[in-house]
């Protein structure tokens, strides 16, 4: 955890409220998540990264046997076909991996400061971290994938859900 000097100029009530809320995150093991989803994603490239080696190594030992071919310009021309079209597919793959990967991590993500904010309103401080999250403001993503690439849902999406849970903030 970071302390700002935005933070400092806060209120004790307030630097106590998002206190809360980020020990709320520590609570929920939310920095284990991430970890685990990233050595994940590791791995993976790693995974796509042996596949591009392999192909390429095929492509060179083809090429070679193709200059001992009386067939040599046909396999040669059908090597590299077959070697452009792999590496596409495993490059479009990677970046949907990649795609769908990081709309789950924003998802969860988003999720998790719903539940930050439940830790921190359970610790008595709710009223104050809807004022916190006032004082951020609300800027809109546009569009679907700013949506979902948005790791943080909208601040009054989060002061209503406070509200529900009984916290007093004035509108």
């Amino acid at each position: 955890m970071c302390v700002t000097r935005g933070l400092l100029s806060m209120s004790d009530e307030q630097i106590k409220a998002t206190m809360g809320h980020e020990f709320g995150h520590l609570a929920h093991k939310d920095t284990d998540r991430i970890l685990v989803v990233s050595v994940g994603n590791t791995i993976i490239s790693i995974i796509f990264m042996i596949i591009q080696i392999c192909i390429i190594i095929a492509n060179i030992f083809v090429a070679i046997a193709s200059v001992f071919s009386r067939h040599g310009f046909l396999i040669s021309i059908f090597n590299a076909l077959v070697t452009f079209l792999s590496l596409i597919v495993l490059r479009g793959l990677m970046k949907l991996w990649t795609t769908f990967g990081v709309a789950l991590c924003m998802k969860t993500s988003r999720g998790n400061e719903y539940q930050a904010d439940k830790f921190s309103h359970d610790l008595g401080y709710g009223s104050e971290l809807c004022t916190v999250l006032a004082s951020f403001g609300d800027a809109k993503a546009r569009g679907l994938f700013a949506s979902l690439a948005s790791s943080h849902p909208q601040s009054s999406d989060r002061i209503a859900r406070l509200v529900e849970l009984g916290a007093v903030y004035p509108r």
